[in-house]
């Protein structure tokens, strides 16, 4: 009995010598490195399944479900917010949801500020709308990211891109992002450059129709003060 109850106090005394021990700060740190590498982890993995749910439901016309998934991976990341607010700003007009599809535009237009696309979307947003100027403001912005930074001609990009020797990496690094700056850049006549000049087209037709209306209700009230004669040639 006393050989038992020396035993328990001895192992009871090494219990508190462990638990009193110093920890070590490198491991500790490293474990709570490792457990925010493993949160960051899992928070980009539901965000892309969140965006890939979405899409899947675009296709499928769910437009409703499709927001709220987009909703989701906008909640766990900012990689690519642009993106998921424009096809959120696309679901929302599909719900006739028109001042949420306008934000979500304006947000989009905000984070990419050099995108064909997000110009659109916005525009479009503003056509729902029926504010025809807004819509062409925005048309008008668009085209002007295909006047953003010339490409340079042949001779200057291969003596721009053609590394040295002895470049050294952080001159490779720069080199890397000039060519892919070069290779993101729109071009006049792809799909969004043709999409934003039939849009602005299409906005100049509506704006038109309204100064003729607007015209054409002045001359009802004050006849001869319109203009309206001019403006048809008459």
């Amino acid at each position: 009995m006393r050989h038992t109850f020396m035993k328990r106090a001895r192992d009871k005394s090494e219990e508190e010598e462990v638990a009193c021990a110093p920890v070590d700060g490198a491991a500790a740190k490293e474990a709570l490195s490792g457990s925010e590498s493993r949160q960051r982890e899992e928070v980009r993995v539901a965000a892309e399944e969140a965006a890939a749910a979405g899409e899947a439901a675009m296709r499928g016309f769910q437009f409703a479900a499709a927001a709220a998934h987009f909703t989701l991976a906008l909640a766990s990341t900012s990689s690519n917010a642009a993106s998921l607010y424009h096809r959120r700003s696309a679901c929302y007009a599909s719900l006739s949801r028109d001042d949420e599809a306008l934000a979500d535009a304006k947000e989009c237009v905000a984070l990419r500020p050099a995108w064909p696309a997000a110009y659109l979307r916005l525009g479009s947003a503003h056509e729902r709308r029926r504010a025809w100027a807004a819509a062409e403001n925005a048309y008008e912005n668009g085209r002007r990211c295909y006047d953003q930074d010339v490409p340079p001609s042949a001779g200057e990009a291969s003596a721009t891109t053609a590394p040295t020797v002895n470049a050294s990496s952080a001159e490779l690094g720069i080199i890397a992002e000039e060519v892919a700056r070069a290779v993101a850049r729109p071009m006049r006549g792809d799909a969004e450059w043709k999409a934003l000049q039939a849009a602005s087209r299409r906005v100049a037709t509506h704006l038109q129709d309204a100064q003729v209306a607007t015209l054409e209700e002045v001359e009802r009230h004050m006849p001869g003060r319109s203009g309206l004669c001019q403006l048809g040639g008459g």
